[in-house]
């Protein structure tokens, strides 16, 4: 399964898009506390993952191999997102180009593993695929989110550091970026419909 049809999976799947980032406000926070929060409602989100996981497995909705194969892959991203925010509390803590460089380089991974949890898996139980694919596609709609906020490498950590209060833009104006809140109201939502409530995220 490639990105696009990583995305087709499931209806909701527009949150993952640009236009997805111009209809949901954030509160006015500097970008590091935003990432941070985002960085720890997407690592909420896989672990919720993992839990429906198992739970399909041990019902017979998904096949030991099939479980074994996302709970491999779901956890290296959720080892990149541990990897996001230790790399964001660093940049806090010392601003610089190589601390922020650090945090893109981690946001590319993560760009790249989330839609590869489901390569090559077919999950035949309708319910458990809506909410698998729910939480993939929008823990990878953080990540597209945070692409979109996170500054970029300047000559100098200050200048970097700097470019914080600014809001960035599209065509149509400034982007609104998602709160976890809403993310995670969205993704309970799902479970809820699909039979999942002992997996939502409290």
């Amino acid at each position: 399964m490639n990105r696009r049809e990583f995305l087709g999976g499931w209806t909701g799947a527009v949150v993952a898009s640009p236009l997805f980032l111009t209809v949901v406000g954030c509160p006015t926070k500097n970008w590091m506390d935003n990432a941070e929060a985002d960085a720890h409602a997407a690592t909420a989100i896989l672990v919720s993952v993992l839990g429906i996981v198992a739970v399909a497995q041990a019902n017979g909705q998904l096949s030991a191999s099939n479980a074994d194969k996302i709970r491999r892959a779901a956890q290296i991203a959720e080892t990149s997102l541990n990897e996001l925010a230790q790399s964001i509390n660093a940049y806090k803590a010392s601003p610089s180009d190589a601390a922020l460089g650090k945090i893109s380089d981690v946001l590319s991974q993560l760009a790249v593993q989330l839609p590869t949890v489901l390569n090559g898996l077919t999950i035949s139980d309708a319910n458990t695929r809506i909410a698998i694919t729910a939480g993939l596609t929008l823990a990878l709609s953080i990540v597209a989110a945070l692409q979109v906020i996170i500054p970029s490498v300047q000559a100098t950590g200050l200048q970097a550091h700097t470019r914080t209060a600014a809001k960035p833009k599209l065509k149509s104006g400034d982007v609104e970026l998602p709160t976890p809140a809403a993310v995670i109201s969205m993704y309970n939502s799902v479970l809820a419909q699909n039979g999942y409530n002992d997996q939502q995220i409290k």
